[in-house]
């Protein structure tokens, strides 16, 4: 399908929308977590782009959306503590409130209150908007515990049981372990140690709701016992076995239902744009970040898109060097692998240009949502100013009349 000009405008007006929300609420992301096929066994394999919640999704975020309940913990932690004490329905449909402005449209399917469809992650990416979601395990797991080359025991990036997360220095937990001392009390979703992948409290604080099952099926288990990890208290009983170990990453748990509530139990959430919208705003506004990075360049001396280019033959000398390297000695050979040389080459070249063209499509996303965020912050800042204005004027006619 073509898209002209004009439609290329709605779709980037369509998209700003859709992230307002977000924006509105406040709620921060981690850095992209690119997708591939790295795994840790059973878990991490993510084949596409996504972003996490830096933390979990705060009472006073949630409270925005109209939803109720989950205060469970404003009382010891203030406004700013982790929404607890919700279902999964209620998680699933705040999500969907910050995709599209309403609980019932979203990736999750809403009937009588209750996800009865969730949207698969490649219908996600292939719709043509940004989706707000719950975490699958795969996404949480690799959010926690990839360092980029491998996986961590701990979402801090270190191993062995020694260097669990300290209470209250790296992390809180609502669920005490037996026999321990940590308090049974949360804080605010932003309080605590930054983990390796710019997350909080991943390590602690409450338990988070999943989408996915242990079989990695998109779509709710049919018994609705869902799985959740997070927010437990490391176990002090001594064995130093994972599978006691609760902030370890092997350690998971199962048991939760999705009817149910639980004062232990919040969420965070994940939002994945679709690739080709990410492209077609790339494209429709390169001419616009170019000249704005030229204006940049002559104010302060710098680029924000540098580029290095080198010939892509340079090794290429003379054809009696090649001859003597190669050990070419006719015609037919040299010819031959001459081809092949050049086959080899160019299929190098163009997969530099293709990752370097994804490359510059994630910077003129970043930049796009960068933006954005400011003039919301503007926006919002200059409401405020309105209505401040508004109240105060009303407030001098009512001494004027009063007098």
């Amino acid at each position: 399908m073509k898209v002209n000009g004009i439609g290329k405008i709605f779709l980037i007006i369509a998209l700003s929308c859709s992230a307002s929300l977000a924006d509105t609420v406040n709620i921060p992301l981690a850095p992209t977590i690119y997708g591939s096929a790295d795994s840790d066994g059973a878990y991490g394999g993510v084949s596409y782009d996504y972003r996490i919640g830096q933390t979990e999704v705060s009472y006073t975020q949630y409270a925005a959306s109209g939803l109720g309940g989950g205060n469970t913990w404003v009382g010891t932690a203030g406004v700013n503590a982790p929404v607890a004490g919700i279902t999964f329905h209620q998680a699933a449909q705040y999500c969907n409130w910050l995709t599209s402005g309403s609980v019932n449209a979203g990736a999750y399917t809403i009937a009588a209150g209750k996800v009865t469809a969730v949207m698969s992650r490649a219908a996600i990416n292939s719709d043509g908007g940004l989706f707000y979601v719950l975490p699958t395990e795969d996404e949480w797991y690799k959010a926690a515990y990839f360092t980029g080359s491998g996986y961590s025991d701990y979402a801090n990036g270190l191993n062995g049981m020694a260097n669990a997360p300290l209470m209250n220095t790296d992390a809180r937990y609502v669920n005490p372990a037996p026999g321990g001392t940590a308090p049974n009390t949360v804080w605010a979703v932003d309080a605590g140690a930054e983990e390796q992948n710019l997350t909080k409290n991943m390590m602690g604080n409450v338990f988070e709701w999943l989408q996915a099952s242990a079989d990695g099926d998109l779509n709710l288990p049919g018994n609705e016992d869902m799985v959740f990890r997070g927010g437990a208290a490391q176990w002090l009983g001594g064995t130093g076995d994972e599978a006691d170990d609760r902030l370890h990453r092997g350690y998971r748990a199962t048991g939760i239902f999705t009817d149910n509530s639980h004062d232990d139990v919040g969420f965070r959430v994940v939002a994945i744009p679709e690739p080709g919208t990410i492209s077609l705003m790339s494209l429709s506004t390169v001419s616009l970040f170019i000249t704005r990075s030229i204006r940049r360049r002559k104010r302060i001396g710098e680029t924000l898109m540098p580029v290095r280019r080198e010939p892509l033959c340079n090794t290429f000398g003379t054809e009696e060097e090649w001859f003597n390297q190669n050990q070419v000695e006719t015609d037919s050979d040299y010819l031959a692998m001459l081809f092949e040389t050049v086959k080899i080459r160019s299929t190098a070249a163009w997969s530099v240009v293709h990752n370097a063209y994804g490359s510059m499509d994630r910077i003129f996303w970043d930049r796009m949502v960068e933006r954005h965020e400011i003039r919301m912050v503007k926006r919002q800042e200059y409401r405020q100013a309105v209505k401040t204005k508004i109240i105060n004027g009303f407030d001098t006619f009512l001494a004027l009349i009063m007098k």
